[in-house]
């Protein structure tokens, strides 16, 4: 296991992320807390292909487009966007592809609503799925997430749009996961 710690608002300088994309054999990437981290200098990672695990919790200058970082990660399976606010639906596009996430936080992602949840319908293999705090999703949106047949863990506190009504529908249509 090879891991990149940078988190807490440790400075990452441009030149040492360019460095550190020649470093394909890398598996996990933290960069938590830290807000020195955008989505031009996650562009700069693209070729660490081995990602396995990325945390990038808090990081608040991250916007959906530095997602397309991780499109050819190919063994990703944990990824941790929770409070990166600025990602939004559109930034989901870049991971509809990793069918072999398990697990995918996005709490407090502001700019997630249903378009968003779109892009994640074909993440079978996810387990554990956080959207609390996503404040502009809808029942229509939850309609998505049915495909998510491995689904054990769904995390929907603080999404004041969601009704009762429809986060049973989608209980009956996952009826092995958990739903908070």
């Amino acid at each position: 296991m090879k891991t990149l710690k940078a988190g807490s608002n440790r400075a990452v300088p441009e030149k040492g992320r360019a460095h550190q994309s020649g470093k394909v054999g890398l598996t996990h990437l933290d960069l938590c807390d830290n807000d020195n981290v955008n989505g031009e200098g996650l562009i700069n990672l693209s070729a660490m292909t081995s990602l396995v695990e990325v945390n990038l919790w808090n990081c608040r200058s991250i916007t959906g487009d530095g997602l397309q970082a991780f499109e050819n990660a190919e063994n990703l399976t944990r990824l941790n966007l929770s409070d990166c606010r600025m990602i939004g639906d559109e930034g989901l596009s870049h991971l509809q592809g990793h069918s072999s996430l398990v697990n995918l936080y996005l709490d407090n992602c502001k700019g997630v609503s249903d378009a968003g949840l779109v892009h994640l319908r074909n993440l079978t293999g996810l387990t554990e799925l956080t959207l609390s705090g996503c404040d502009q999703m809808t029942d229509a949106g939850l309609q998505h997430l049915k495909s998510l047949q491995a689904l054990e863990h769904l995390a929907l506190e603080n999404c004041p749009l969601l009704t009762e009504e429809g986060i049973d529908d989608l209980q009956r249509a996952l009826p092995q996961c958990s739903i908070l």
